[in-house]
């Protein structure tokens, strides 16, 4: 499967990619990239098989890890909530952790 690029960033940047989910139709994978720090460059990446298109749709420095749900209710992200905190979500019984859909979503971005 071809990536997005591998993630890359510079100065106070930190980049990322989390693991791609499986999409049946149309069949493929869909993946988050995030850069942590200058907040440009966060996208869902989609790779569709037939072809093999790279497309690109509206994402967030906070995804850690994402699941497709289908096109009427998006993408399932989980992430922080202040973006940097790594590993389990709880910590002395406060959650750091949030849970949600994206809905649809439109792969019209540039990378």
């Amino acid at each position: 499967m071809p990536s997005s690029g591998p993630p890359t960033s510079g100065g106070a940047n930190w980049a990322n990619t989390t693991r791609p989910t499986y999409v049946a139709g149309p069949a493929g994978f869909v993946w988050a990239r995030t850069n942590n720090g200058s907040g440009t460059g966060n996208r869902l990446v989609r790779y569709t098989l037939s072809g093999s298109k790279l497309t690109y749709a509206p994402g967030s420095p906070f995804f850690r890890s994402t699941a497709w749900a289908g096109d009427a209710l998006g993408t399932v992200t989980a992430g922080t909530l202040d973006g940097e905190t790594q590993g389990a979500c709880t910590d002395g019984n406060v959650n750091y952790c949030q849970v949600q859909l994206t809905g649809p979503l439109r792969f019209n971005l540039r990378p």
